[in-house]
C-alpha cells in the first residue's frame, strides 16, 4: 500500500484508521525520507501502535482521534493511506462514514500533488470532484474480496 501511494520524499504519509501501526511503521522503515504517523479511535489500539513504533525503532506519531476529525493541517500530508475496519477483527466506530467520505476528508489534508490509497471491502466506487481513481486491484484476504484503491490529486 505504501508503495502504490507514491509518496513524494519530503512529505508526511498518515494512516487515519492505524489499529496495530503496520502501514505508518512499514512506511517509515522502508521510506526512511519521508515522515509517517496515523490515529485510531481507539485508545488500546493507538497505545499497542505506539509499543510496535518503538519495537521497531522508528520514529511515527501515534495520536487517538476519530477518523472523521483527523489532527492535522489543511494540505499537510503527502498521502492517506488506510486499511478501513471491516467489522471483524476491529469494529468500525466513530465517524467515519466509508471511502466517499474518506475521500472528503483528504480533500482538506492531502496535498496538491497528494494521493488517497485504500482497502475496503465496499464495492460501490465513489466519485470524487478533487480525486481521480488511477487504480484498482481486487484481492482476496481472510475470505473477504476487497479492493484496494488508489487515487491522486486532480
Amino acid at each position: 500500500m505504501v508503495r502504490l501511494a507514491r509518496v513524494p520524499a519530503g512529505t508526511i504519509l498518515w494512516d487515519p484508521t492505524c489499529g496495530a501501526g503496520t502501514i505508518p511503521i512499514e512506511a517509515r522503515l522502508h521510506r526512511s525520507e519521508i515522515e509517517a504517523g496515523g490515529s485510531d479511535i481507539d485508545v488500546a489500539m493507538a497505545r499497542s501502535a505506539r509499543r510496535n513504533v518503538a519495537a521497531a525503532s522508528v520514529e511515527c506519531p501515534i495520536v487517538v482521534a476519530d477518523a472523521a476529525w483527523l489532527p492535522l493541517r489543511a494540505g499537510s500530508v503527502g498521502a492517506l493511506v488506510a486499511n478501513l475496519p471491516w467489522g471483524r477483527q476491529a469494529a468500525s466506530r466513530g465517524g467515519l462514514d466509508g471511502v466517499a467520505h474518506l475521500l472528503r476528508i483528504a480533500d482538506d489534508v492531502v496535498e496538491n500533488r497528494g494521493s488517497v490509497t485504500v482497502l475496503a471491502e465496499e464495492r460501490a466506487l465513489p466519485r470524487s470532484p478533487s480525486f481521480e481513481l488511477v487504480e484498482e486491484l481486487p484481492l482476496a484476504l481472510m475470505g473477504a474480496r476487497p479492493l484496494l484503491r488508489v487515487w491522486r490529486r486532480r
